[in-house]
């Protein structure tokens, strides 16, 4: 036991003679502190954003290491390397201009997309060439150089000598065994302007018309399914198949480009304008060239399948029941700078600058439903007029009023609208390029 007593001592007193080892909870600790009071003698990011110390920003600020400043570049540099950022001050407003210009065209462009077809149409009742809408109450009060043709719109919106006498048999099964009607449809005048189509046509067409409407199809649908087979089969069985064109413009649009005279670039800011159809003359290769030498276009586009295709008639379309107001801005926006394109031809023709310009017809088709309109023209706006509602193609009675009211409307511009023309704009340059 002694013994033991005595080694213990021993061990005790070698532990207590060993130096102290380092602490690394002390050392943790005593980083801690100080790292507390380094904080407590910084305001925190917090702190100094919710109260700044504008003195201490401004000495920090000039406290800060800088580079030194540039020297000024010597007019021997300047004259060798031009800068925009040295440019004169006038490019310099010039380019500010450009950007504000920009920017309001931009904002202007916004808010015509997002007018309504009503405003628009208030708003081209205000513009500097104002066009004015104006209802048909009889053919009188039409301008005398559009009453033929309406008259002819009129037999066939109350569906009077609209089927050749030739056709009577064949369209028993699709009349109501009315006396009275049998009597009026039919007409020997019929084929002054062309050909009653067979019923087998027609009722093709009118059966892809009734299915498009149940099915909901769309307006490029109605185009191609329905509109486009109308026109093509009026154009085929009309006198003047071979002088006439008929032509699907919606890749067409109003171009700056392809009016030649400056005095007719203003007033376009309106927006653009996209139409669906257009029924024009056919002109020969060699008058196209002759024409080019003088314009680079006789219409208000340079699409080229009708840019030397003098355009006449001019046709929107829509859904069933719908776009009427949005048809009519359309059509006006169009037809006006049609008109401003004519005004250029007459002048370029060394043509008075009052020469009057011929009643324009337009038509707005609905899914079925076909309506004529007629732009007149004066000197200090235009009236536009309307609207015969001409046919349909609900039925084949309706769908051959529509047939007879395209041909009696190409008869008018072959035997109206192309002797103005010739007489007034084409001889006129042709004689300036021989």
């Amino acid at each position: 036991m002694h013994n033991f007593m005595a080694r213990s001592n021993i061990i005790t007193r070698w532990i207590n003679d060993l130096p102290d080892p380092p602490s690394v909870y002390k050392a943790r600790k005593r980083r801690l502190n100080e790292l507390s009071d380094a904080m407590e003698q910084t305001p925190t990011r917090r702190q100094k954003m919710a109260t700044p110390n504008t003195e201490s920003e401004d000495a920090d600020h000039l406290n800060t290491p800088r580079p030194p400043s540039a020297a000024p570049l010597s007019d021997t540099f300047l004259v060798l390397h031009p800068s925009p950022s040295v440019s004169s001050d006038t490019s310099v407003r010039s380019s500010v201009a450009r950007s504000d210009t920009a920017s309001s065209q931009s904002r202007a462009a916004k808010r015509r997309r997002s007018e309504s077809p009503k405003k628009r149409l208030e708003n081209l009742t205000l513009a500097r060439y104002p066009v004015v809408p104006r209802s048909i109450g009889t053919v009188g009060e039409l301008p005398s150089s559009a009453q033929r043709i309406a008259r002819h719109l009129r037999k066939c919106q109350l569906r009077v000598g609209i089927i050749h006498p030739d056709n009577m048999d064949a369209m028993q099964p699709y009349l109501d065994n009315d006396d009275d009607l049998t009597e009026r449809l039919f007409s020997e005048q019929r084929g002054r302007v062309g050909d009653s189509p067979c019923c087998t046509e027609v009722v093709s067409i009118v059966e892809q018309a009734n299915e498009n409407e149940a099915e909901r199809a769309s307006e490029a649908a109605w185009n191609g399914d329905v509109h486009t087979a109308l026109f093509r089969t009026a154009l085929r069985h009309s006198r003047w198949q071979h002088e006439l064109r008929c032509d699907n413009v919606t890749a067409a649009s109003i171009d700056l480009d392809a009016f030649s005279l400056a005095d007719y670039h203003q007033d376009f800011t309106e927006p653009n304008s996209r139409i669906d159809f257009s029924i024009g003359l056919r002109l020969s290769q060699a008058k196209k060239r002759h024409l080019s030498r003088c314009t680079n276009a006789v219409n208000p586009t340079l699409y080229e399948p009708v840019r030397f295709a003098p355009t006449a008639l001019h046709v929107e379309t829509k859904l069933t029941g719908e776009g009427w107001r949005a048809a009519q801005s359309q059509l006006s926006l169009w037809v006006t700078r049609h008109v401003a394109k004519l005004r250029e031809l007459l002048g370029l023709a060394g043509q008075p600058a009052t020469t009057p310009i011929p009643v324009l017809p337009a038509l707005v088709v609905q899914g079925h439903d076909w309506t004529c309109l007629f732009f007149e023209d004066h000197s200090d706006g235009a009236r536009l007029y309307s609207g015969y509602s001409v046919g349909s193609t609900k039925n084949v009675v309706d769908a051959q009023a529509v047939i007879a009211a395209l041909q009696f409307l190409m008869d008018w511009i072959q035997t109206e609208y192309r002797p103005w023309f010739d007489e007034m704009i084409l001889q006129p340059l042709l004689a300036k390029t021989s």
